[in-house]
């Protein structure tokens, strides 16, 4: 018979040819045989090194509820109407979106704490950081460019 490959997953033999099998993502009650275990050792899924800990990568990547990020847009887009659909110039563009690459909330381009799309979020005079980084313009006339009193969060 040949041999299992190395793997450091791999439990005591339940019967021949078959041996538990610890192995984090398949979770094999039964056991695996010869087949299993070579398949996987040859996909290279963690068979001779621990597993990486995915939890980290998920939490940093994860992003708002869907309902969440409607709720965001709809505030965000009735102060960029209230605002008259006004701007922010190409140097302040410029200096929010610096202030949102150097944020550890920023995933790709988007904000991970209200889920707006940052090259957007960045033009309207209106919008702010919801962290505070960055705040909205105030308008001409000094009103207030959300219209809801002075919480500024988008």
């Amino acid at each position: 018979m040949t041999e299992f490959p190395t793997c450091m997953h791999r439990g005591e033999p339940i019967r021949p040819g078959w041996h538990r099998c610890g192995h984090p993502q398949l979770r094999v009650d039964r056991g695996v045989d010869l087949r299993t275990c070579s398949e996987c050792h040859a996909a290279g899924v963690f068979c001779n090194r621990p597993p990486r800990d995915m939890t980290t990568d998920i939490m940093r990547n994860k992003k708002p509820h869907l309902l969440s990020r409607v709720w965001s847009l709809a505030r965000s887009m009735r102060a960029f109407a209230n605002d008259g659909l006004t701007t922010v110039d190409e140097t302040q563009y410029l200096r929010r979106l610096e202030i949102c690459d150097a944020c550890d909330q920023r995933w790709n381009d988007d904000c991970k704490i209200c889920g707006c799309r940052l090259s957007l979020k960045a033009r309207g005079r209106a919008f702010s950081c919801p962290l505070g980084y960055w705040l909205a313009v105030a308008s001409p006339d000094g009103a207030d460019p959300d219209g809801d009193g002075g919480d500024s969060r988008g």
